[in-house]
């Protein structure tokens, strides 16, 4: 592997060490980057220990990269915030198993090429399904891929 490959891997690794996953509740959507933000900082996490926050899935998963693996065990400390009035739990963004569900990919076309590109970037594969259509009984375009 070149060095270049390994620096990557190394920024990834770091930076996935530093990011937590805020879990919010679908009845205080929309959320916003500030909303997670200032959510922070009533809870006394200093502004100069975040360095990046974004949305996850479905605007109720956020993704918070402190700064320091410490900042990072003091945020985990917190355990809940509160977000726009509503209760945010705090919790590792490795936890759980996600199913990628993916369309039109031509039949002629293995799924393998997709889950080896999917390794490359360290996703672990855990079951791949190819959809059979109900009526006709025939192979679909279509599959489901569970990752961890």
């Amino acid at each position: 592997m070149s060095s270049a490959a390994n620096g990557t891997e190394d920024v990834f690794k770091d930076r996935a060490e530093r990011t937590e996953k805020l879990s919010l509740r679908a009845e205080g959507r929309p959320y916003s980057r500030k909303d997670i933000l200032d959510a922070m900082l009533a809870a006394e996490v200093p502004r100069d220990a975040i360095e990046a926050i974004g949305m996850r899935e479905r605007n109720v998963e956020w993704e918070v990269t402190m700064k320091s693996t410490p900042a990072r065990d003091r945020l985990m400390q917190k355990r809940e915030l509160r977000v726009k009035g509503t209760q945010c739990s705090i919790g590792g963004i490795r936890k759980g198993t996600r199913r990628l569900r993916i369309f039109y990919l031509p039949y002629y076309v293995p799924i393998a090429v997709v889950t080896q590109q999917l390794s490359k970037m360290h996703i672990s594969i855990v079951k791949t399904v190819q959809h059979r259509d109900r009526d006709t009984g025939l192979m679909s375009n279509i599959w489901n891929v569970v990752i961890d």
